[in-house]
């Protein structure tokens, strides 16, 4: 019978201490999902298109056309980020809750005015060589809709703006149309 010397007794202890540790992290580590519907204070009804991420990561989606989301998270001391225009943001705690019911609150700050310029120039309107179109906040706030796009359709001149599918799709915006001048 072998006799285990105290320098084999600490190798094994720590050996097994540091398995315990590695181990519990990967516990921690595992993915869950979760899910959730986002729904507006106003009415009740879901809202598509609603931001939702981890504070502090990049990892995120989006609500669909009910306002029903799913994300794979690891860690429980996460933080949920829920935005979307005409919202007020909400930061939820998720803790060991793996289910949400979110409602959104209509946001007190009004939409300023929208220009719209070609490739992005930030310059006042007197300086630039082209037509701006203007569209006042008022008017875009006067009949709420799904997303910013869909309240400029139709309040601009030479704007074409066209949902590309049913409620909640993507929308198409084509500016000074689709032709060039031969025609292609």
């Amino acid at each position: 019978m072998k006799i285990i010397t105290t320098k084999r007794k600490f190798l094994i202890g720590a050996i097994f201490v540091l398995l315990s540790i590695l181990g519990r992290d990967n516990l921690m580590a595992q993915t869950v999902t979760i899910t959730g519907k986002i729904t507006s204070e106003q009415d009740g009804l879901g809202v598509s298109g609603a931001s939702v991420s981890l504070k502090g990561t990049t990892k995120g989606t989006y609500s669909n056309d009910n306002g029903t989301f799913s994300l794979e998270i690891s860690g429980a001391n996460a933080t949920l980020v829920i935005s979307s225009i005409g919202f007020d943001a909400q930061e939820l705690l998720i803790g060991n809750q793996t289910v949400f019911d979110i409602i959104l609150v209509p946001s007190s700050s009004v939409l300023g005015e929208v220009v719209f310029t070609a490739l992005g120039i930030k310059r006042e309107e007197k300086s630039l060589g082209y037509s701006v179109a203007r569209v006042d906040g008022k008017e875009i706030n006067r009949l709420p809709q799904e997303n910013i796009l869909n309240s400029l359709a139709g309040k601009m001149a030479g704007v074409t703006i066209s949902a590309t599918g049913g409620t909640g799709s993507s929308v198409s915006m084509v500016i000074r149309g689709a032709k060039s001048l031969s025609s292609d």
